[in-house]
């Protein structure tokens, strides 16, 4: 009888050391989540840097002197485009192609005078790409504009900013086709800048300039990693995983001295 109850006890504690464990159901149900989240391989991100290439006079709408532009913007490399031009080469537009812009424009000691970002899975904006025969290629984000909402430091009387950011290559070889572009050298663009104009409310003073044009000095181009959102099922199979755990540690341990 007494190896007959050790007996019992042996394998109920196999069976229990065997069961799997909540945390461990969590953990397979979380890697399942990851495995399902991967980078969107069409979205493009590009990272700028670039210094005021007008007057740098306080003598604006900042009332202090604009020194540097710094931002990236991600667009989407598969948006649909429209073809309205077939003169010695092809220019697309590909209208909402940006998925996201950030900006600071930064004073003469490295102050942030005026910041903002905007962010819109349905899109907004352009993405224009010129793939010409002859002459030169260029590649320009537009139509990118932030209202108050949108930004930080904003100046008087401030109704709105846009955004240009514009390449244009030394020759027809740096877009090959007319297809918005994925992960580019930028080095063959020679001419690269952005642009920024501040649109002021109905009865704003003189204030100076309101147009800005930054040269950049540092351009990179690279595939942006931006996870996906785990979809409805993937979602329930976390519930199920977090339930089930909870459930297998709430279960009652059976008294194992029974007869």
């Amino acid at each position: 009888m007494r190896k007959l109850l050790l007996r019992s006890r042996k394998d109920i504690e196999l069976l229990t050391h065997n069961r799997p464990q909540p945390m461990k159901i969590i953990a397979t149900a979380v890697s399942l989540v990851l495995l399902s989240s991967t980078a969107h391989a069409d979205l493009i991100k590009m990272t700028f840097d670039g210094t005021n290439t007008g007057s740098s006079s306080a003598s604006n709408v900042f009332g202090a002197t604009v020194s540097t532009f710094k931002g990236y913007a991600i667009y989407e490399s598969t948006t649909t485009g429209s073809s309205f031009s077939s003169v010695s080469g092809t220019t697309n537009n590909y209208a909402g192609a940006l998925r996201a812009f950030s900006f600071d424009v930064l004073g003469a000691f490295g102050e942030v005078l005026f910041s903002g970002a905007l962010n819109a899975d349905a899109g907004f904006g352009s993405a224009q790409v010129r793939d010409a025969t002859s002459g030169m290629d260029r590649f320009s984000l537009n139509q990118i504009t932030l209202g108050s909402a949108d930004v930080t430091g904003a100046p008087a009387f401030f109704k709105s900013a846009t955004f240009t950011l514009g390449l244009t290559a030394s020759d027809a070889g740096a877009i090959s086709n007319a297809d918005l572009p994925g992960v580019f050298d930028p080095a063959l663009f020679g001419t690269r800048s952005i642009s920024m104009s501040i649109a002021r409310l109905p009865g704003a003073p003189s204030a100076g300039s309101v147009f800005f044009n930054f040269g950049l000095a540092s351009l990179d181009v690279d595939a942006a990693q931006t996870a996906t959102v785990p979809e409805p099922g993937t979602l329930a199979l976390i519930g199920l995983g977090l339930l089930g755990g909870l459930g297998m540690s709430r279960r009652p341990r059976r008294n194992s001295t029974g007869a």
